[in-house]
């Protein structure tokens, strides 16, 4: 029994131990209140789940952020709301969870309505003494920034995709005029690596000369000018100059980036027109050359028919004869050009298919010689057949065309009383060699080559002269290619000319015909 001062003290020490306890259990209400209004205003995802990934809070925006209610996911295991191709790493984070009472990482939550969530999160193992241990885990939903980076590496690797296969040189510069991007193709036709470019100066690089020497300044450049007037500027007489010193002629068009109104940057592009402007060459060469060769015959021909028709020739005979010969001539003349051009048409374009058979070169060599018995014989000149029983897989017509092409060349240029030399030899490795020798004038070193292009001869009157139309050995060249094989010529003026070409001893797998 306590006496009356002693239970006076107790009284007192109770009713301040009472005190106490109720004020901390307020404190803690309102602790937890404010908890709790913290987790639910946040835009975060906030959950507690116990070890066995049972959910036992999830604040309402984490529900909400998958499609379903707080009451709905509360109680249910984690993995539920994981598609099943996830749940092994929902598995592997318990485990972590268990072992280290921390991870943090992504995890793919699957919304109601069947879409992957990407959750960035990070989570604690919390232990409190009389309670059970959970976890404390707050994500936020990174799906909408993962799939923007995704579509930004797509665009990216799409964007260098084609930049990679493009044959046009593209590069682009900031304001300094300094190399922001530049593609491979830029890269090898200016002589430089990739590399080498990245954060140069451009126009100091590989543009700052013009055409014909003189310097280009910055100030003059018009890629630069596009910057400063923000306007697309074409170019089409401009070079660029390589890392090796040498220039080449470009077309190109510079073009201004521009953000927010202003401009940050150029991109460029440009093509290297060297190939382009020598088929101009060609092209126009060809159209002077085909119209000089049509109209010489043909002003001979309207001039040898208008004297015939005008009736100045009647009490001549003689004359007219000789007027109708020209015309004759001159329309010959015609009809071999006109079928050479065609002929070149065809064999270059693979529309002249070739009708290929085991042919004894003996045979092609004499029916070469006896089609140009006639004009041989006029010029008394002799063959001299050496085939050593050569057999060549070809189309024996095609082979025809090259050989009477090759012996009429021979003829005009043999002096009266020549000979000329008709060779066949196996060289082996499936191939054989046709020659023809002449003893002629011989062609100039220089233009042993040149004769094989088009209407090229090795002096200008030849034409003229000889009546040829330039075409022959073009024609040879192209029907000696289409079988696989090779034409060239050899000779030392003076001392006759030697062409030789080459042509298969068995079917090839790789030619036409």
């Amino acid at each position: 029994m306590l006496d009356a001062q002693n239970e006076v003290a107790f009284l007192i020490a109770t009713g301040i131990d009472v005190t106490l306890q109720r004020e901390a259990e307020q404190t803690l209400r309102e602790s937890e209140a404010r908890y709790r209004q913290l987790v639910e205003g946040s835009l975060g995802m906030v959950c507690t789940h116990d070890l066995k990934g049972m959910l036992l809070s999830v604040n309402k925006h984490a529900a909400e952020s998958l499609g379903y209610s707080v009451e709905e996911m509360v109680g249910q295991p984690l993995a539920m709301f994981s598609e099943e191709s996830y749940r092994r790493g929902i598995a592997l984070y318990l485990r972590q969870m268990q072992r280290k009472g921390e991870a943090q990482g992504l995890m793919h939550l699957c919304h109601r309505n069947g879409e992957i969530h990407i959750i960035a999160y990070r989570n604690k193992l919390i232990e409190v003494p009389g309670r059970d241990a959970y976890v404390l885990g707050f994500g936020v939903d990174i799906t909408e920034k993962i799939r923007a980076e995704e579509k930004l590496t797509t665009l990216t690797r799409q964007s260098d995709s084609i930049l990679e296969s493009v044959g046009d040189g593209i590069y682009s510069t900031n304001l300094n005029g300094k190399v922001t991007i530049i593609n491979p193709a830029a890269a090898e036709m200016l002589g430089y690596k990739v590399e080498e470019l990245l954060g140069q100066d451009m126009h100091g690089l590989t543009h700052h000369t013009r055409a014909d020497g003189s310097p280009l300044t910055t100030e003059d450049c018009m890629v630069r000018q596009s910057l400063m007037t923000e306007q697309t500027i074409r170019v089409s007489d401009e070079v660029f100059w390589r890392k090796d010193g040498t220039s080449f002629p470009v077309e190109y068009v510079a073009r201004p980036q521009i953000s927010d109104g202003k401009a940050i940057g150029v991109v460029v592009a440009f093509t290297d027109v060297t190939e382009r402007r020598a088929l101009d060459r060609m092209k126009d060469e060809f159209i002077s050359t085909v119209s000089h060769e049509l109209r010489t015959p043909l002003t001979a021909l309207r001039a040898a028919l208008g004297l015939v028709s005008s009736g100045t020739l009647d009490s001549k005979p003689a004359k007219m004869k000789q007027m109708v010969e020209i015309a004759l001539g001159n329309t010959d003349r015609l009809v071999r050009l006109v079928n050479d051009i065609l002929d070149l048409e065809r064999i270059g374009s693979g529309k002249a298919q070739l009708h290929s058979t085991m042919s004894s070169a003996e045979d092609l060599l004499r029916r070469a010689a006896e089609l140009q018995s006639a004009p041989a014989s006029k010029a008394h000149i002799q063959f001299a057949i050496q085939a050593e029983g050569v057999s060549v897989w070809a189309d024996p017509d095609r082979v025809l065309q090259m050989l009477t092409n090759l012996i009429g060349n021979a003829i005009k240029f043999s002096p009266n009383g020549g000979e000329i030399h008709l060779v066949a030899r196996n060289l082996g490795d499936g191939e054989a060699r046709i020659e023809v020798h002449d003893q002629g004038r011989g062609i100039p070193e220089d233009k042993l080559e040149v004769i094989f292009e088009r209407f090229q001869q090795v002096d200008a009157s030849d034409s003229r002269a000889m009546g040829g139309t330039g075409l022959g050995l073009a024609i040879c060249r192209s029907i000696v290619q289409q079988h696989g094989g090779r034409i060239w010529a050899e000779s030392a003026p003076g001392r006759g000319a030697s062409f030789f070409f080459t042509l298969p001893t068995k079917p090839r797998q790789n030619l036409r015909g």
